[in-house]
């Protein structure tokens, strides 16, 4: 019974604030992997240069980074 208990505790707990800002980090991070990985896919099938195709994914992954950063941080309270 109190296993039950515990369970339905667990199920019923509302995240923080701070664990669903993480989340949504993460599903931006997810996304921005799966664009880099189509384009990235798309440049080697037309033939672009490794190089250039690393070169275009650190960009757009940095891109990402400083954007979900921005779309998630929390405000501070004043």
């Amino acid at each position: 019974m109190a296993g039950r208990a515990a369970l339905v505790a667990a199920l019923l707990h509302f995240p923080s604030r701070e664990c669903s800002s993480m989340t949504n980090f993460v599903v931006y991070l997810i996304g921005t992997l799966l664009v880099v990985a189509g384009l990235a896919y798309g440049a080697s099938r037309l033939g672009v240069s490794q190089v250039w195709i690393i070169t275009g994914a650190l960009v757009i992954i940095g891109i990402g980074v400083m954007g979900g950063i921005v779309k998630t941080r929390q405000k501070e309270p004043s």
